[in-house]
C-alpha cells in the first residue's frame, strides 16, 4: 500500500515519523476521514473545510495548498487500485522539544493513507445495532472544543470501552447537563411521528458532513428534520434512532443500553430499519453514488 508522508508518496512499510512529533506525544493535531466510492472521494471539499477549520482552532498551518492534496489523493487512490476506500488525513504539530509550546515545531508533519474499505458487518444494517447511554460525558467546550476533530480522541476511547463493556456496538454521549451529544464516532438522530430530531449544532458536538449530507438529503424528500436539544429520555421514547458517520453511512439502533441504580437497564425499538431510516439509507446510497453532486443541490431519488 502507498501512502503519503510530508511530500512523498512511499510504500507504507517506509512511514516512519520521529518520536518527538508532538502528534505522538501530545495528541497535538487533526484528522479527517473520507470515504471513497466507484473511485470518488465523497464530499471531499467538505471534509477538508472542516479540517481547515480545525487546524485553525489549533492554530496548526496546513503545509500543502488542498488543490495539491486533492491531487495526492487521487494518485493514491489510483496506485493502491481502491476504488472503494477509506481516506485518512492527519496532521500534527511535527517534532520539538518536550512541553506544550507549540512554537517550537517548525514542520508539520501530513501523512495521507488510503486503505481498502471493509466498512461494518452487513447484520449491523440488518439487526440494527446495540448503542450503550453511556456515564462518560463529553468534553465541556471550554475545556476542550468538541467542534475541533482532533486527534486526542481520548474521551471518546473511554466512552467506547464502557460501551464495549455493556455489550454494546457504539456508545451515545451526554452533555455534563444531560444533553444528548453524540457517538464516538457518529452524529445521533431519533425519529418520532415521522419527523426526524438530531441535537442542535452548537458547541457541544462535532459537525459532522455525513450528519450535514443526511439531513440536507431527507429535506429534499420532503421529510421534516428538527434541530433541537434532546434529552435522554428522548432518545429512549423515540420509534427509530440511526447514527451517521464516514465510514456507517446510516447505521439503525435497534436496542439501547445503560446502567441505572448499577443494574444494566435496555429497551428494544424493534428489529433492524424503520421505515424512515430505510428511505434515507437507500436514498443515501444512491445520492452518494450519483456521480459529480459537488456543489450541486440534492435531487429527490
Amino acid at each position: 500500500m502507498f501512502v503519503y508522508l510530508n511530500g512523498r508518496i512511499i510504500p507504507s512499510h517506509q512511514a516512519v515519523i520521529s518520536i518527538f512529533d508532538h502528534g505522538f506525544l501530545y495528541g497535538d493535531g487533526v484528522y479527517e476521514t473520507i470515504r471513497v466510492l466507484d473511485g470518488f472521494p465523497f464530499l471531499l471539499d467538505e471534509h477538508l473545510l472542516r479540517l481547515a477549520q480545525s487546524a485553525r482552532a489549533l492554530r496548526l498551518g496546513i503545509p500543502v495548498p488542498f488543490p495539491d492534496i486533492k491531487k495526492v489523493i487521487q494518485t493514491l487512490i489510483r496506485k493502491n487500485h481502491f476504488p472503494e476506500a477509506s481516506i485518512r488525513i492527519t496532521l500534527t504539530r511535527g517534532p520539538g522539544p518536550y512541553g506544550f509550546d507549540p512554537r517550537p515545531c517548525r514542520n508539520p508533519t501530513l501523512a495521507i493513507s488510503c486503505s481498502s474499505f471493509v466498512g461494518y458487518p452487513a447484520s449491523y444494517y440488518r439487526r440494527g445495532i446495540t448503542a450503550a447511554l453511556v456515564g462518560v460525558k463529553r468534553n465541556h467546550p471550554l475545556s476542550l472544543p468538541p467542534s475541533v476533530k482532533s486527534t486526542s480522541c481520548l474521551n471518546g476511547i473511554l466512552a467506547k470501552i464502557e460501551s464495549i463493556d455493556l455489550g454494546a456496538q457504539e456508545a451515545i454521549m451526554s452533555t455534563l447537563d444531560d444533553r444528548i451529544a453524540e457517538g464516538t464516532v457518529s452524529n445521533v438522530f431519533a425519529v418520532k411521528k415521522n419527523r426526524i430530531f438530531t441535537p442542535v449544532l452548537g458547541k457541544d458536538l462535532l459537525p459532522g458532513v455525513t450528519r450535514d449530507f443526511v439531513c440536507r438529503l431527507a429535506r429534499s424528500l420532503g421529510l421534516e428534520v428538527v434541530e433541537k436539544e434532546l434529552s435522554i429520555n428522548d432518545l429512549k421514547t423515540s420509534k427509530e434512532i440511526f447514527l451517521t458517520s464516514t465510514l456507517m453511512n446510516i447505521l439503525p439502533v435497534t436496542k439501547l443500553v445503560w446502567v441505572a441504580n448499577r443494574k444494566i437497564k435496555s429497551i428494544k425499538m424493534g428489529v433492524g430499519m424503520g421505515p424512515v431510516t430505510r428511505i434515507l439509507a437507500v436514498c443515501f446510497e444512491k445520492a452518494a453514488r450519483a456521480g459529480k453532486w459537488y456543489n450541486s443541490p440534492l435531487k429527490k431519488f
